[in-house]
C-alpha cells in the first residue's frame, strides 16, 4: 500500500516588506491634496469667508503690518508781521478751537486785532 502524504509548508518572508510600496500611502497623500484644493475652492465665495470677523476680511482692512501715521493738522496763533506764535504752548487741532482762542486773547488785549491771525501750524516760523 502506497501513500501520498502531502503537507502544507508555511514559509514567513519579511525580506519583501522592503519593497512593498503601500497603496493606502499614496491614496491619503493624494486625497489630502484633493481635499485641500476642493475645501478652498468650496470657501472662496461662502459667507464664512466674507464675514466681518473672517480673517480675510481684517487682512483687506489692513494689508500691511507696516503702518505710516500721520499727525492731523494743527492750528496755532501767531502774530501777522513774523508768523511766530503767540503762544508756543498752545496748539490747537481745529481752526473753531483756534480763532476762539484769538477772540479770547482780543477781548483781553484789544491792541493785538490788527497784529494776530490763525495760520496752520506748517507755516509756523518757529525760530524764536
Amino acid at each position: 500500500m502506497k501513500r501520498v502524504i502531502r503537507y502544507e509548508s508555511i514559509i514567513i518572508d519579511n525580506h519583501f516588506k522592503r519593497f512593498a510600496r503601500p497603496f493606502f500611502l499614496y491614496f491619503r497623500t493624494g486625497f489630502s491634496a484633493l481635499y485641500g484644493f476642493l475645501f478652498m475652492h468650496f470657501l472662496s465665495g461662502s459667507a464664512v469667508k466674507q464675514s466681518v470677523l473672517s480673517k480675510q476680511h481684517q487682512t483687506r482692512l489692513k494689508p500691511f503690518s507696516e503702518v505710516i501715521t500721520v499727525q492731523p493738522q494743527g492750528y496755532s496763533v501767531a502774530f501777522s508781521d513774523n508768523n511766530q506764535s503767540v503762544d508756543s504752548t498752545m496748539a490747537f487741532t481745529s481752526y473753531a478751537k483756534a480763532t476762539q482762542f484769538m477772540n479770547q486773547k482780543i477781548a483781553a488785549d484789544p491792541a493785538l486785532a490788527a497784529r494776530v491771525h490763525v495760520i496752520p501750524n506748517t507755516e509756523l516760523d518757529l525760530a524764536a
